[in-house]
């Protein structure tokens, strides 16, 4: 998302540098960057959307995990004033439906994106890589 808008941005820079020109070739490239604006920014809300939905999932999820800890503290304090009765909060289920509800969101995200996420909790080597090469690169350098 962020090179998408880097890249909107130039275009958008491009697009009022070539608003100045009145020759044929220059409408030409303000008709092509209005085409190319278009396009980038219909992907960038596509990926927008799918980043919320997995953000909303991440947060419900989270949610569920409080619960179930609640839940456990419930059930450890039941099992401290009660001795040999077994766990109140356990009869009713509601121990049992908190765990199967956390997984269930994990489940059909996996099934959806398939690989595609942009929500991600964990670093892979590529993008250490990329920070330590921005670390150790000169600052004249290009690249």
């Amino acid at each position: 998302m962020d090179k998408l808008d880097r890249r909107l941005i130039q275009l958008k820079i491009e697009r009022e540098a070539v608003k100045k020109e009145t020759d044929e070739a220059s409408k030409k490239r303000m008709d092509l960057i209005a085409q190319e604006i278009a396009k980038l920014e219909r992907e960038y809300a596509d990926l927008d959307e799918v980043w919320q939905a997995e953000k909303a999932n991440v947060a419900g999820t989270q949610h569920i995990k409080e619960e179930i800890d609640k839940v456990k503290l419930a059930m450890e304090d039941a099992r401290a004033k009660v001795t040999g009765s077994g766990c109140p909060s356990c009869s009713t289920g509601s121990c049992r439906s908190s765990r199967h509800n956390s997984r269930r969101p994990t489940r059909k995200r996996r099934k959806r994106d398939r690989g595609r996420s942009c929500w991600r909790t964990q670093v892979g080597a590529e993008e250490i890589a990329e920070v330590v090469s921005r670390a150790y690169r000169h600052p004249r350098c290009p690249r």
